[in-house]
């Protein structure tokens, strides 16, 4: 630590009145804003450039004046940017042990504390500018630099004959084709065509001044795909709002509007929706196929299933319930109930985002945001008097009392709510000013639904034992007694996830016998204890039985109520890959006298198989030379699987190469350690990574598909 001559005072404080400035008053440990601030008035009153007043700083401390411009780009990754910018520091190099940081303030004793907290590492100063040294930082950690370099490669990758754009206004109006090769154009046609490739229903892009990402929603679950800078995510939203034209000045309100897109050959509409932030807008594009007209024998519902809603239509006319969590089979069960229900007479499909033309059924487009609420359509939809009306939501008491008074008459009104069960669902359809009496007179069934990711064929496999599975899955099917057909660990053809595709879930309860009464008294949810019923969970867990999908993601779609809690570990958990029995019973024995929790690894192959079969590791340490699969291999499996991508990694190597850091750090790996193991630097370096994982986000790349596409 570098101290002042003066006890008590800062620094800089005698540099100022050494040049005749005087008042100045810094804390005894600055933030960075006031060492800049400090440092341009004592220039300027010396008239000094700042460079040269660095120079005079160094040779007082004795310390090295800093070559910024030498400064290696891994070496950042071991302090997280807003430490960086905090204290005014830049990593430049650093070896097994040191750490060197160039600082304009090197008595900052905080600075240094937090540098050699988070680096596990000894940290030694050298003096820079502060003018020059924010302009390095901002170089270092700008994140716009970097995705300014992956929009020019894909705009390099994607040929111009390859792509052609089209917007369109409405799926019937003349395509309008133009060129645009701009790298964010790029961008946003490769993510379109990665999100179809992988069943995306959603993309979804949002953030803050910080920064930003893009989201897809696969089956159930909203997936990570990119981290964004914040000006990228600027003109991406910008870009996305110019496809489905929506007004670009217009920030304070939300938009709709849509684009076609053609990828591969095949067509896809994308309706996209813009809704205000406080630094950005965020905006979704919700992915649909106008060609998939699911009717109910397409849903692939198992029999028992299938029967339940056709014994419904079976039934006299009234009101039918749809209740489940947005965005999990409604729009797919709207549009099937519309074309069973053809056969008996006139219908008519009121929601706000619209699918393609269905044959013999008029459609009516709701626009809440511009006043022309649900209710307000439902009732222009009555005016024709239609044997249905499938109507997207109840968006007030007004839209519930009219849907109840049609389906009361004997006209079929098909409707959806959010709830997850069939009391809350009858809660939402009638609230006090509507009535339970109405419900009650009109309700004829309720369908729960949902939607479960499937496993992937190609890496599915059926599970012989039970130790076989991941450890958490052990403990659900122990805690609800179901035993899973298959496992899937994950593979290519679905991005490590171990998922593909979707599949609806159902469960119905027909409104009859004492239900009416119960529903008028407000006793409807103990009736429905006494009901011999299929329910939704039921149905999930058949479907875990089937070898369609796992309890891990049954699980997830679970009602908060049914959800079982299984205990997690407190403690962190190493996972010690190395072929060297006197290593790894080195290493057990360092780090379980320091509270974390060991597990071993004899080679590359047994630690692949482990993290696939065990999800409560919290830190990999990685020797690189073993037999079967290298160490290297290990980490790009594991930097190529979605669920293990961020698992923090050190590298143990005896090799004393140089470069082998650099390499090492470009590989994936979030720290090394040279051999032989040094007991307290171990601890300490495998603790400074753990807090590095929990504080900073690593640009993750994601493999793009290669499909042509046109939008």
């Amino acid at each position: 630590m570098y101290t002042t001559r003066t006890p008590g005072r800062h620094w800089l404080e005698d540099v100022a009145e050494a040049a005749g400035l005087r008042g100045l008053a810094l804390d005894p440990n600055p933030p960075f804003s006031q060492v800049r601030a400090a440092w341009a008035e004592i220039a300027q009153r010396s008239s000094l450039s700042e460079e040269a007043l660095a120079e005079r700083v160094a040779a007082h401390f004795r310390l090295k004046l800093a070559d910024l411009a030498a400064a290696e780009p891994h070496a950042a990754k071991l302090l997280p940017e807003q430490t960086a910018r905090k204290h005014g520091i830049l990593p430049l190099r650093a070896s097994d042990q040191v750490i060197v940081a160039a600082t304009a303030d090197p008595t900052n004793a905080h600075a240094e504390q937090d540098l050699q907290f988070l680096s596990g590492r000894r940290a030694v100063f050298q003096v820079a500018a502060p003018g020059p040294l924010q302009d390095a930082i901002d170089h270092c950690y700008s994140r716009s630099r970097i995705i300014e370099f992956v929009l020019q490669n894909l705009a390099a990758e994607v040929a111009r004959d390859d792509v052609e754009i089209v917007r369109d206004q409405t799926l019937g109006a003349p395509a309008d084709s133009y060129s645009d090769t701009r790298p964010v154009a790029s961008l946003v046609k490769r993510t379109l065509r990665q999100a179809t490739a992988v069943g995306a229903s959603e993309v979804r892009v949002a953030g803050t001044a910080e920064g930003g990402q893009v989201q897809f929603r696969i089956g159930t679950e909203l997936q990570h795909f990119m981290h964004l800078p914040y000006p990228a995510l600027v003109r991406v939203v910008r870009r996305l709002k110019e496809l489905a034209r929506l007004d670009l000045a217009e920030r304070s309100g939300p938009q709709e509007g849509q684009f076609s897109a053609s990828v591969d050959g095949r067509r896809f509409v994308m309706r996209v929706r813009s809704e205000p932030g406080r630094a950005v807008e965020s905006v979704v594009v919700r992915v649909t196929d106008p060609s998939l007209r699911p009717t109910l024998t397409d849903l692939g519902l198992p029999l028992a299933e299938s029967d339940a809603l056709r014994a419904v239509l079976d039934g006299p006319p009234g009101l039918v319930l749809l209740a489940g969590p947005p965005g999990r089979g409604r729009e797919t069960l709207l549009t099937a109930f519309a074309q069973a229900l053809v056969p008996l007479g006139p219908v008519t499909l009121v929601d706000s985002s619209l699918p393609a033309p269905l044959a013999d059924i008029r459609q009516i487009q709701a626009d809440p945001d511009a006043g022309f609420r649900f209710g307000e359509a439902l009732a222009q939809a009555l005016d024709d008097t239609p044997t249905a009306v499938v109507l997207g939501r109840l968006d007030d008491p007004d839209a519930a009392r009219l849907a109840l008074e049609a389906a009361g008459s004997g006209t079929w009104i098909v409707t959806a709510v959010e709830a997850n069960s069939p009391a809350a669902a009858v809660d939402e359809l009638a609230p006090e000013e509507v009535g339970p009496e109405r419900a009650a007179h009109a309700l004829r069934a309720i369908v729960q639904h949902s939607s479960l990711r499937t496993l992937c064929p190609h890496c599915a496999h059926p599970v012989q034992t039970m130790d076989r599975l991941p450890s958490r899955e052990r403990s659900l099917a122990s805690a609800y007694g179901v035993t899973p057909a298959a496992h899937a660990s994950g593979c290519e053809s679905c991005h490590q996830t171990g998922f593909s595709g979707e599949t609806l879930v159902t469960g119905t309860v027909a409104i009859t016998d004492a239900l009416p009464g119960a529903i008028a008294r407000r006793a409807f949810a103990e009736a429905l204890e006494s009901v011999e019923r299929h329910t939704l969970e039921e149905a999930m867990f058949d479907r875990v039985r089937s070898g369609q999908t796992s309890l891990l993601e049954v699980e997830r779609n679970l009602p908060p109520t049914l959800a079982v809690v299984v205990p997690t570990r407190t403690r962190p958990r190493i996972l010690v890959v190395d072929d060297s029995p006197e290593v790894r019973l080195l290493a057990r024995t360092i780090l379980e006298a320091r509270g974390f929790d060991v597990d071993e690894a004899s080679d590359g192959d047994t630690a692949v198989m482990h993290l696939e079969m065990n999800d409560d590791t919290s830190l990999v340490l990685l020797d690189l030379n073993m037999p079967r699969m290298g160490g290297a291999e290990v980490l790009q499996r594991i930097r190529t699987s979605a669920r293990m991508a961020a698992l923090p990694v050190v590298v143990l190597t005896a090799e004393q190469d140089p470069n082998l850091e650099i390499e090492l750090i470009e590989a994936g790996a979030d720290d090394y350690l040279r051999k032989p193991v040094d007991a307290s630097r171990l601890a300490v370096r495998v603790r400074a990574v753990l807090r590095r994982a929990g504080s900073y986000d690593a640009l993750l790349g994601t493999a793009l598909s290669e499909a042509p596409v046109t939008v």
